[in-house]
């Protein structure tokens, strides 16, 4: 067959090395998960033939009932059948977050909404790894199918349930658990109720034996249907209850933002008197250069002046001080001796 999955040989075939602790159906349940979805129809008829030569037309119609898995179920399987430990690990980060949003922890929940998302990428991008080494590549839809399981794993312990049976069949939501296959008899019989009423290896009951038998096909499906009705509200109202701490951790971050924002806009006010101030200084220091300057030339001149006048008045006091010199020795020209008496 092409598209096996590289698995197949760690599960076996459903009848070799039988342990008594596992059920013939989870034998073959086993084996049919651990297989391609494009091999699944094909092995699932054949086990169906087998079990109905031997007589087991109970197991015959449950295994009839198993649904193929699509791409990404197929690929979370794989996943957890070769890391079982991953179901523990993102049912542990499940409770915290479900903890964290009971006690209301803003910080906590947003510490705890990123290990969430890191998680979920890793292990998403690691299921993608192992379909493609398993010879089966994921498309977008699947990839986007698997990251939509996870978050519901986180979400809600019955989805947690369903991805460590390794049996998906289908994508999980978080406001639903939607589980595709579960060993419980009585939800495979539901299940398989549609299909044996038109088997020909299941030939139609007489009279009060077929009126019994339709009761007590009946009685299991109102039970699945309850059980999966009481899952769905479950998960929902965890869905709810960690959105609204999450939008309440939200609001804590909005008004932490604004009130930073505010702080910020009161310091850009400050910052912006301040520098109007610091430029209305720089021109009162820039006009009292201006007037130093004017000053100081205009003392400049001044000091010009007042030097050009000292200096007249200097030659002009040596003028006059010559001029009294003259004057005290008898005047210039003035040779003759004084007259004597006779």
């Amino acid at each position: 067959m092409t598209g096996t999955s590289r698995r197949q040989g760690n599960s076996g075939d459903a009848s070799a090395r039988p342990n008594p602790s596992v059920s013939a159906f989870d034998r073959v349940a086993d084996t049919l998960y651990a297989l391609a979805p494009t091999d699944f129809t094909t092995a699932r008829n054949a086990a169906v033939g087998q079990a109905r030569q031997a007589g087991e037309r109970d197991l015959a119609a449950r295994i009839q009932a198993l649904r193929r898995p699509t791409a990404a179920a197929y690929a979370l399987n794989l996943l957890v059948r070769d890391h079982p430990e991953l179901v523990e690990q993102l049912r542990e980060l499940g409770e915290d977050l479900l903890q964290a949003q009971t006690d209301r922890e803003a910080g906590k929940l947003r510490e705890l909404g990123a290990q969430r998302n890191v998680l979920v990428g890793t292990l998403t991008r690691q299921a993608r790894g192992e379909a493609l080494a398993a010879g089966n590549p994921l498309g977008e839809q699947a990839v986007a199918e698997i990251d939509q399981t996870l978050r519901a794993v986180l979400a809600a312990p019955q989805a947690a349930d369903e991805l460590a049976t390794g049996r998906l069949t289908h994508a999980l939501t978080p406001d639903s658990t939607l589980p595709g296959l579960t060993s419980a008899p009585a939800a495979q019989a539901a299940q398989a109720a549609p299909q044996a009423t038109t088997s020909p290896a299941h030939p139609p009951a007489d009279g009060p034996s077929r009126a019994r038998t339709k009761a007590t096909d009946e009685q299991p499906d109102h039970q699945a249907t309850r059980e999966e009705h009481q899952r769905r509200l479950a998960a929902a109202e965890q869905t709810v209850h960690l959105l609204e701490a999450e939008r309440h951790a939200a609001d804590i971050d909005l008004e932490h933002a604004r009130e930073r924002a505010k702080h910020a806009a009161k310091q850009l006010r400050v910052s912006q008197e301040r520098i109007q101030l610091a430029e209305q200084d720089l021109a009162q220091a820039r006009n009292a250069v201006t007037t130093a300057q004017e000053s100081d030339a205009t003392a400049r001149h001044a000091a010009e002046a007042a030097g050009r006048k000292a200096a007249l008045i200097r030659q002009t006091l040596t003028e006059q001080r010559g001029a009294l010199q003259d004057l005290r020795s008898g005047g210039p020209g003035n040779d003759d001796p004084p007259a004597s008496e006779s």
